[in-house]
């Protein structure tokens, strides 16, 4: 995710976001999220503009994730691009 995280960057995002499944005793899912805090500290950006929604694999809380994620004040990478 740390390679995924820098090309979003790299495209001027700034507000970011993941949906993840339980990150308590699984490994690979805290390794994603590791990578992308990497990416983002290294980039200088920090880590309160990274919006992180754990939840249940499934087709259905995928997409609740993702509404919750939308319905932000400022949903993540909503007009954040450089000019």
């Amino acid at each position: 995710m740390k390679t995924l995280t820098e090309q979003v960057i790299r495209l001027g995002h700034r507000t970011l976001a993941t949906i993840t499944g339980a990150l308590e005793g699984n490994d690979r899912a805290s390794e994603r999220l590791r990578g992308i805090k990497v990416a983002m500290f290294e980039a200088g950006i920090p880590a309160a503009n990274l919006s992180v929604v754990e939840t249940t694999y499934g087709i259905f809380e995928g997409g609740a994730a993702l509404d919750q994620l939308m319905e932000q004040s400022v949903p993540p990478l909503s007009g954040d691009m450089r000019q």
